[in-house]
């Protein structure tokens, strides 16, 4: 067992992280559709919350991230295939909306990373990968037959990626911060008490932990936002792309970006089986 941190060195506090009801106080853009679709209703429900958000000029922007372990790697050293879902609210500030780790094989990665799309329903579903050898095409495979076994067409968003930026894997974690000082909103219905405090404390131990899955997985779609290019015109005057924090650390606007990756968010690309459009 890890011994406790002193807290003027850790990276992240827990204090910036806060366990939110999922009530009608959440913003709509985060609750809209979140969870699986048991009924008609639930599917109606989702697209009149689509009309009032069209009506708002607001649309749901979801991100899945799987940062999966080998099983080799997971064996030996205990890493845990980690899931975190998150969404963004109008003022671009992130709420994760989906934590799940184990110790999984190749289909039950899968399994898991169906049953994140079906729940979060997100734009684009990141899903790392060390070689390209073989993954689409396995992938591709597993979509054809969940789509076989349900009698309804089952899409999944997946994209997978590699690191892009000359960066260490600590750099990507540790440019999370800016963001996480303002605080982190977790639903409580993300996961079980027990992995949401698992989430947490990955964060909250950060470099004293054997394990980093949460904050890596985090931190690879964090860093995907920011490499894509910003919408055009990015930002006004008054809201440069970046700015330097107290500490003399750049933390880009992450606004223009999410808006380039924004969903139409069409009811009808979701299913009671199916996912979200790729």
């Amino acid at each position: 067992m890890n011994e406790p941190q002193d807290p003027e060195k850790q990276v992240f506090k827990r204090d910036w992280f806060r366990i939110v009801p999922l009530t009608g106080a959440v913003p709509l853009e985060i609750r809209a559709g979140l969870g699986l679709f048991n009924s008609d209703e639930d599917r109606n429900r989702f697209e009149r919350e689509l009309e009032q958000l069209t009506e708002e000029g607001v649309r749901v922007y979801a991100i899945n991230m799987g940062d999966p372990a080998g099983r080799e790697k997971a064996s030996k050293k205990g890493d845990r295939t980690a899931i975190v879902g998150m969404r963004f609210d109008r003022g671009s500030a992130p709420w994760v909306t989906y934590v799940r780790s184990g110790q999984w094989g190749a289909q039950e990665q899968k399994e898991e990373a169906y049953a994140a799309t079906l729940y979060n329903k997100p734009t684009v579903f990141l899903w790392e990968i060390v070689q390209d050898s073989g993954v689409e095409k396995s992938w591709t495979d597993f979509v054809a037959e969940k789509s076989r076994a349900t009698g309804q067409p089952v899409l999944m968003p997946m994209r997978f990626v590699k690191p892009k930026r000359i960066i260490t894997k600590q750099q990507r974690i540790e440019e999370l911060e800016p963001y996480f000082r303002n605080g982190v909103n977790i639903l409580e219905t993300a996961g079980t008490p027990a992995e949401i405090e698992l989430f947490i404390s990955q964060f909250c131990e950060y470099l004293i932990s054997d394990h980093d899955d949460y904050p890596d997985a985090t931190a690879n779609g964090i860093d995907f936002i920011k490499t894509l290019p910003p919408r055009k015109p990015a930002v006004s005057r008054e809201e440069p792309l970046v700015t330097m924090t107290d500490d003399g650390n750049p933390l880009v606007n992450l606004l223009p970006f999410i808006e380039k990756m924004r969903s139409g968010g069409k009811a009808d690309s979701w299913g009671a089986g199916g996912g979200g459009r790729s």
